[in-house]
């Protein structure tokens, strides 16, 4: 179980070391264009992140199980292009934003279009590695419930071995006790030989039928 937790916890730990190694690359990138602006590359990269994010996440645990693994395929296409275009839509209106905020006596080169394209295009790259996490994600749960299952299965072997181990050690005592008893005490041998048998009916024929008081009860009564 101690593995399985911490095979859960090094996978979120990659996740979060993969978001903070696209975060440090989306500043860099901004802050060798034509506007080294700091604070604008920061803004921007943790924008882009969490746009990106929210399509992952929201197409990995909720479209997903809610629609594509439940076969409404259509419903699955509807949700994921308008998660897909307002995210987009957003993505536009936040640069414009930062344009305007940063730059307010420039005019932007790049028409509707263009920027369009070049915010959508990363917006469903996003996308289709959502079905690459998800896919790694399953691969790695199915290993750990197989492994559960194996460490499951071990501790009844274990369970069952020692059960059997237990009573076969209490009646191999018994015979030596009785063998020893049998030359000095014949009635303690005799009473040693019954209760021998009342411990091999509990452990060998009680759990194979239903309990019998009365049967256990007579068993008693000849000792």
């Amino acid at each position: 179980m101690k593995r399985v937790e911490l095979r859960d916890t090094s996978l979120i730990r990659i996740q979060w070391i993969c978001w903070i190694c696209v975060f440090l690359l989306l500043i860099v990138s901004y802050l060798i264009t034509d506007y080294p602006i700091m604070v604008r590359a920061l803004y921007s990269a943790i924008n882009n992140v969490l746009c990106w994010a929210i399509i992952i996440y929201g197409n990995m645990l909720f479209l997903m199980p809610k629609f594509y693994q439940r076969h409404k395929i259509g419903s699955y296409i509807l949700f994921s292009f308008l998660l897909i275009l307002l995210i987009s839509v957003y993505r536009v209106e936040f640069r414009a934003f930062m344009m305007k905020l940063f730059f307010p006596g420039a005019v932007d080169q790049s028409s509707t279009l263009q920027v369009y394209i070049a915010v959508i295009i990363p917006s469903l790259m996003a996308f289709f590695f959502s079905f690459l996490l998800k896919m790694a994600l399953d691969y790695f749960r199915v290993r750990k419930e197989k492994e559960m299952l194996e460490q499951y299965t071990a501790e009844v072997e274990l369970n069952l071995l020692k059960s059997q181990v237990q009573p076969h050690f209490l009646f191999n005592t018994l015979n030596n006790i009785y063998y020893v008893a049998q030359t000095q005490s014949p009635e303690t041998a005799q009473l040693l030989a019954k209760l021998s048998n009342i411990m091999r009916y509990f452990v060998d024929e009680a759990p194979k039928k239903r309990y019998c008081w009365l049967q256990t009860f007579s068993l008693f009564l000849t000792i």
